[in-house]
């Protein structure tokens, strides 16, 4: 039987609940029907050396791999200050930096090469210009993309994706509330839209997580941990700080510790408010980590204090570990944290999270009691992948 000619493509193997989906699927795949070819924007990231050896890694769809020639060729062509500029004008009137990428981003694809391969299927694993691409620049029978985010929560604008999306023959969502939004916003995609979980395998999870570790944590104390961008906008970082503080000021955080893994653009902002509230001993940034998952083993309980989330896989990978979450009520809060059970869900504001901070200092043995219950639930959902085979085979 001739194997089908797949293609993904994705922006760069940096770390992050997306890379591990898409890692995720390209190792279950089976590769006795599928001949499968990945797309990078650049070749670049943490897990870059994790692709499965029978993916084919293409030359990075970016043109300009050297920073000078990319800036040369940027800012002498009027074509590109122009955009640039008409980007700043979108990013004023909606008062949403993300408009402006994503307007900015669309115009970018001019740096871009030709893809000439023709594909059974090209799959674009990352909403915005990945699936853009695909859309215009690769030749394939069936396109689809995939879309980790919601919609809404985000506030994109619809007139830039509208184009892109109504070219593809499947779009896929992570979870219900995601589909949902997407399917209100554009009504006449209803059809094309499907829900494909991320895939996680706990044997993988827990074999990673077996990694020596050159840290110890404080026994004595409540020890959180966050894995995620340093983002404000969107992990909400900062009210968890004021919380913190305010809970400081109370006298009440003697038995807790939160420590934060990732990196970012709101980074130094983040340790200047940890230091200016004096909170450098109960907040620890730890910066990037390739594996996560020995330090998360560690800790006593997940905290996720965003603003809003798709479906967040790291959750579901502290489950796997024996971690309860303490999250607030993003979008697909409770499709994914069962509250009272194996989790905490919070109000999605910096008062919710100070009464669950609160919570938690006051009631320790509450995080033994979730934690039991989170030992005996398996939150493996490798079946996913059958999903995603009946989609490429169609």
């Amino acid at each position: 039987m001739k194997k089908k000619k797949v293609l993904f493509v994705y922006p760069a193997m940096n770390i992050g609940g997306s890379t591990t989906s898409l890692l995720s699927i390209l190792n279950r795949l089976d590769y006795n029907k599928y001949e499968v070819d990945l797309l990078l924007n650049i070749h670049a990231g943490e897990l870059l050396d994790m692709i499965p050896e029978q993916v084919h890694l293409l030359a990075p769809a970016y043109k300009y791999t050297n920073r000078r020639q990319e800036y040369f060729h940027r800012f002498i062509s009027p074509r590109f200050l122009y955009h640039y500029s008409v980007a700043k004008i979108i990013a004023k009137r909606s008062g949403a930096e993300i408009q402006a990428a994503q307007y900015i981003g669309y115009k970018d694809l001019d740096y871009y090469r030709d893809i000439e391969q023709l594909y059974d299927v090209a799959i674009s694993f990352l909403e915005g210009r990945c699936c853009k691409f695909i859309a215009n620049h690769i030749k394939a029978s069936k396109k689809i993309t995939w879309i980790h985010i919601n919609y809404a929560d985000v506030r994109l604008n619809p007139k830039y994706d509208a184009p892109s999306l109504s070219k593809m023959d499947n779009i896929v969502f992570v979870s219900d509330d995601c589909k949902k939004d997407f399917d209100r916003i554009f009504p006449k995609l209803k059809s094309k839209s499907i829900i494909i979980e991320n895939i996680l395998a706990t044997e993988y999870i827990k074999m990673m997580a077996k990694e020596s570790l050159d840290f110890t944590v404080n026994q004595l104390t409540i020890n959180l941990v966050t894995v995620c961008r340093v983002s404000f906008k969107s992990k909400g970082l900062d009210r968890a700080v004021v919380a913190l503080s305010k809970l400081k000021q109370e006298n009440r955080l003697k038995d807790i510790c939160w420590y934060i893994i990732g990196d970012g653009s709101d980074m130094q902002t983040l340790k200047s408010m940890i230091s200016e509230a004096g909170l450098d001993d109960y907040i620890k940034p730890l910066g990037m980590k390739k594996n996560p998952y020995p330090y998360l083993k560690n800790m006593d309980m997940f905290f996720l204090p965003s603003r809003w989330e798709g479906k967040p896989m790291v959750v579901t990978e502290a489950f796997m570990l024996g971690l309860p979450a303490l999250v607030t009520e993003y979008s697909s809060a409770r499709e994914q944290v069962r509250d009272g059970v194996d989790g905490i869900i919070v109000d999605n504001s910096e008062e919710g999270i100070y009464k669950g901070l609160k919570r938690i200092i006051e009631n320790p043995e509450l995080i033994t009691e979730l934690h039991n219950n989170v030992i005996k639930t398996d939150y493996s959902n490798v079946e996913e992948i059958k999903k995603v085979e009946q989609l490429i085979d169609g």
